[in-house]
């Protein structure tokens, strides 16, 4: 099994879509739907954590801010924004982050997010799709 992955956005439709998306490839995913059960989930232990920009409760600047405090046993924890913000400006004023992926989600833009960041926390083998069968010669 690949690494743990948080998808924490108030929608739905976003999460199910992030969550099919990497469990195909073999992620363990586990969802949030607002700031506060976030901030509670980060406690088993992702390795990565996809945060709505807009998300209600705790919004993605306070979930950044309470998990990158410099006391937080979290910090180090990679952050990936979601937003339908044009610019990152615009989404995150000053504010340092693992990536931005903007919405709506294209597969290819998620995947190649996940990978830039884990590949930089933690080195892992890159693996084909758990639905993708191997070709036989």
């Amino acid at each position: 099994m690949l690494p743990k992955i948080l998808v924490a956005d108030d929608s739905w439709t976003i999460r199910l879509t992030c969550k099919r998306i990497l469990t195909d490839l073999g992620y363990d995913v586990i969802t949030a739907c607002d700031g506060h059960q976030a901030i509670k989930r980060v406690e088993e232990n992702p390795a990565l954590i996809i945060l709505d920009v807009n998300i209600p409760g705790v919004d993605g600047h306070g979930v950044y801010e309470k998990l990158h405090a410099p006391d937080s046993s979290h910090n180090h924890l990679p952050i990936i924004f979601l937003t339908a913000k044009e610019s990152p400006e615009e989404a995150l004023p000053g504010r340092k982050h693992g990536g931005i992926v903007h919405k709506p989600i294209a597969k290819t833009t998620l995947i190649s997010a996940v990978e830039n960041q884990l590949s930089t926390t933690a080195p892992r083998p890159r693996t084909k799709p758990r639905n993708q069968q191997p070709t036989h010669r």
